[in-house]
Protein backbone atom coordinates (compact mmCIF):
# COMPACT_ATOMS: atom_id res chain seq x y z
CA UNK A 1 0.00 0.00 0.00
CA UNK A 2 1.34 3.16 -0.84
CA UNK A 3 1.73 6.46 1.82
CA UNK A 4 -1.26 8.18 0.17
CA UNK A 5 -3.41 5.08 0.93
CA UNK A 6 -2.13 4.53 4.69
CA UNK A 7 -1.96 8.39 5.70
CA UNK A 8 -5.86 8.01 4.46
CA UNK A 9 -6.57 5.28 6.27
CA UNK A 10 -5.21 6.41 9.64
CA UNK A 11 -7.43 9.55 9.58
CA UNK A 12 -10.29 7.17 8.42
CA UNK A 13 -12.88 7.50 10.57
CA UNK A 14 -14.11 4.02 10.03
CA UNK A 15 -14.93 2.44 13.26
CA UNK A 16 -15.07 -1.33 11.66
CA UNK A 17 -11.35 -0.98 11.25
CA UNK A 18 -9.42 -2.02 14.24
CA UNK A 19 -6.42 0.59 15.67
CA UNK A 20 -3.87 -2.01 14.24
CA UNK A 21 -5.64 -2.42 10.90
CA UNK A 22 -5.61 1.50 10.87
CA UNK A 23 -1.95 1.95 11.91
CA UNK A 24 0.88 0.00 9.96
CA UNK A 25 3.43 3.34 10.62
CA UNK A 26 3.75 5.89 13.74
CA UNK A 27 2.35 8.93 13.32
CA UNK A 28 3.09 11.87 15.75
CA UNK A 29 0.20 12.49 18.05
CA UNK A 30 0.24 16.12 17.95
CA UNK A 31 0.21 16.21 14.04
CA UNK A 32 -3.04 13.79 14.17
CA UNK A 33 -4.70 16.24 16.41
CA UNK A 34 -3.77 19.27 14.51
CA UNK A 35 -4.84 17.52 11.21
CA UNK A 36 -7.84 16.60 12.35
CA UNK A 37 -8.34 20.40 14.41
CA UNK A 38 -7.46 21.71 11.00
CA UNK A 39 -10.14 19.95 9.22
CA UNK A 40 -13.09 20.78 11.89
CA UNK A 41 -12.15 24.10 11.40
CA UNK A 42 -12.70 24.06 7.50
CA UNK A 43 -16.03 21.61 7.91
CA UNK A 44 -14.52 18.82 6.00
CA UNK A 45 -14.01 15.03 6.34
CA UNK A 46 -10.49 14.44 7.37
CA UNK A 47 -9.17 12.50 5.00
CA UNK A 48 -10.47 15.38 2.68
CA UNK A 49 -8.45 17.73 4.74
CA UNK A 50 -5.11 15.39 4.34
CA UNK A 51 -5.14 15.40 0.97
CA UNK A 52 -6.07 18.94 0.44
CA UNK A 53 -2.51 19.73 2.86
CA UNK A 54 -0.32 16.88 1.54
CA UNK A 55 -0.84 18.76 -2.08
CA UNK A 56 -0.49 22.18 -1.20
CA UNK A 57 2.84 20.52 0.46
CA UNK A 58 3.76 19.20 -2.30
CA UNK A 59 3.57 21.46 -4.33
CA UNK A 60 4.84 23.87 -2.09
CA UNK A 61 7.93 22.01 -2.41
CA UNK A 62 7.92 21.66 -6.38
CA UNK A 63 7.83 25.37 -6.03
CA UNK A 64 10.79 25.87 -3.94
CA UNK A 65 13.15 23.06 -6.11
CA UNK A 66 12.34 25.04 -9.44
CA UNK A 67 13.20 28.12 -7.62
CA UNK A 68 16.74 26.68 -6.97
CA UNK A 69 17.34 25.63 -10.06
CA UNK A 70 16.33 29.14 -11.44
CA UNK A 71 18.68 30.71 -8.86
CA UNK A 72 21.66 28.12 -9.65
CA UNK A 73 21.13 29.41 -13.80
CA UNK A 74 21.94 33.01 -12.63
CA UNK A 75 25.02 33.99 -13.04
CA UNK A 76 27.09 35.30 -9.77
CA UNK A 77 26.13 38.87 -10.92
CA UNK A 78 22.16 38.38 -11.27
CA UNK A 79 22.51 36.24 -7.97
CA UNK A 80 23.72 39.69 -6.30
CA UNK A 81 20.71 42.09 -8.39
CA UNK A 82 18.37 39.31 -7.69
CA UNK A 83 19.35 39.49 -3.99
CA UNK A 84 18.91 43.20 -3.55
CA UNK A 85 16.09 43.60 -5.80
CA UNK A 86 14.45 41.52 -3.08
CA UNK A 87 15.50 43.79 -0.38
CA UNK A 88 14.05 46.46 -2.20
CA UNK A 89 16.57 48.53 -3.60
CA UNK A 90 16.38 50.62 -6.93
CA UNK A 91 18.30 49.98 -9.92
CA UNK A 92 20.71 53.01 -8.97
CA UNK A 93 21.22 51.85 -4.98
CA UNK A 94 22.19 48.23 -6.70
CA UNK A 95 24.76 50.06 -9.30
CA UNK A 96 25.81 51.83 -6.48
CA UNK A 97 26.65 48.83 -4.09
CA UNK A 98 27.81 46.35 -6.73
CA UNK A 99 29.80 49.17 -8.22
CA UNK A 100 28.39 49.04 -11.71
CA UNK A 101 26.30 51.22 -14.03
CA UNK A 102 22.67 51.49 -13.64
CA UNK A 103 22.05 49.99 -17.22
CA UNK A 104 24.07 46.88 -16.26
CA UNK A 105 21.71 46.34 -13.62
CA UNK A 106 19.24 47.04 -15.40
CA UNK A 107 20.25 44.25 -17.78
CA UNK A 108 21.18 41.58 -15.19
CA UNK A 109 17.38 42.41 -13.99
CA UNK A 110 15.88 41.96 -17.25
CA UNK A 111 17.46 38.67 -18.06
CA UNK A 112 17.35 37.22 -14.48
CA UNK A 113 13.38 37.91 -14.52
CA UNK A 114 13.25 35.73 -17.59
CA UNK A 115 15.07 33.07 -16.03
CA UNK A 116 12.36 32.71 -13.19
CA UNK A 117 9.79 33.23 -15.56
CA UNK A 118 8.74 36.07 -14.13
CA UNK A 119 7.82 39.86 -14.89
CA UNK A 120 8.25 42.55 -12.11
CA UNK A 121 10.64 42.24 -9.33
CA UNK A 122 7.11 41.92 -7.31
CA UNK A 123 6.75 38.67 -8.76
CA UNK A 124 10.50 37.53 -7.74
CA UNK A 125 9.70 39.12 -4.19
CA UNK A 126 6.97 36.55 -3.93
CA UNK A 127 8.97 33.76 -5.22
CA UNK A 128 11.97 34.13 -3.18
CA UNK A 129 10.18 35.70 -0.06
CA UNK A 130 11.14 33.13 2.45
CA UNK A 131 14.82 33.61 1.45
CA UNK A 132 17.06 35.40 3.36
CA UNK A 133 18.88 38.00 2.01
CA UNK A 134 20.55 40.11 5.01
CA UNK A 135 23.56 39.74 4.20
CA UNK A 136 23.51 40.88 0.80
CA UNK A 137 22.86 44.51 1.80
CA UNK A 138 25.61 45.15 3.75
CA UNK A 139 28.16 47.87 2.26
CA UNK A 140 31.38 46.27 0.64
CA UNK A 141 34.96 47.43 1.71
CA UNK A 142 36.62 49.03 -1.07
Amino acid sequence: MNLWKHLIKIMSTDSRESPVDRRTFALDARLEQSLRRVAAEENRPADEMLAVLIEAGLEKRRQNEESWLCWHALTPREQDVAALMCLHYTNRQIAAQLGIAPDTVKTHAHNLLAKFGVRSRKDLRQILANWDFSDRGKPTAR
